[in-house]
């Protein structure tokens, strides 16, 4: 977790609570992480597959975010909490293709096959994969905004919103700069690979971060509930 300096900078700006909701969502991956599922590789189990590499994947990047939180590598921060996001959007974009059906009769192959096995470097795949194309992050982004509103019953863009200024940060140019140099009327000052971050940096990535750990736990636990009906979870 955060070392100490770091929580001292939070707690002492009056974000304690952010802090444990960070150490909350650990917790969330850790209490439904399953070693070895039983199983005869049913499409119901193919998405539980599909969540629980999700979570694993959703786990590491919080893990990557702390860690360059930790090192004060602001530009690490910011590509953590967006690919955290795109991992959250995904299932969120599972949940909009498999919402309201009966996994066992109507269940929508392709969909998951994509998920799965979907890539643009088809040199990737042995000859024995069949080919299949890769959903856009971008549909993805924008099916999780779909079912957040279909949920609340209001119309929201805020993954879109939160994914579009993180990508700024995360790009070569523009925002992506911002965090190398500063200016004065006069001179530019370059930053130091050792400058300790600031709240108002931290925070601003912080709260991207626990919105979208918030929405990845969401979509995990409506897939969870449309999987109790056809699969048995036994952990091993």
């Amino acid at each position: 977790m955060f070392n100490d300096q770091i929580v001292h900078l939070f707690v002492s700006e009056g974000y304690e609570n952010e802090v444990t909701e960070l150490i909350n969502s650990i917790k969330f991956h850790d209490d439904r992480f399953f070693a070895k599922v039983k199983g005869s590789h049913s499409n119901a189990e193919k998405v539980f597959l599909y969540l629980q590499s999700s979570l694993y994947r959703s786990r590491k990047y919080i893990e990557g975010y702390v860690d360059a939180v930790n090192n004060n590598n602001i530009y690490m921060v910011a590509l953590a909490v967006r690919a955290h996001l795109e991992a959250a959007s995904s299932l969120g974009y599972l949940l909009k293709q498999i919402h309201g059906k009966d996994l066992n009769n109507d269940f929508p192959l392709d969909v998951i096959n994509k998920l799965m096995l979907g890539t643009k470097d088809k040199s990737l795949l042995s000859d024995d994969i069949p080919n299949h194309d890769a959903v856009n992050v971008l549909t993805m982004i924008d099916a999780a905004d779909s079912m957040i509103s279909k949920f609340t019953g209001e119309k929201k863009t805020q993954v879109r919103k939160a994914y579009n200024i993180l990508s700024e940060f995360c790009h070569p140019n523009g925002l992506g700069l911002a965090f190398a140099v500063d200016f004065t009327k006069d001179s530019m000052i370059f930053t130091e690979s050792s400058s300790p971050l600031s709240i108002e940096q931290l925070y601003s990535f912080h709260k991207r971060l626990l919105f979208s750990a918030d929405i990845f736990k969401g979509f995990y636990s409506e897939i969870g509930e449309l999987l109790k009906a056809s699969i048995d979870l036994t952990k091993n």
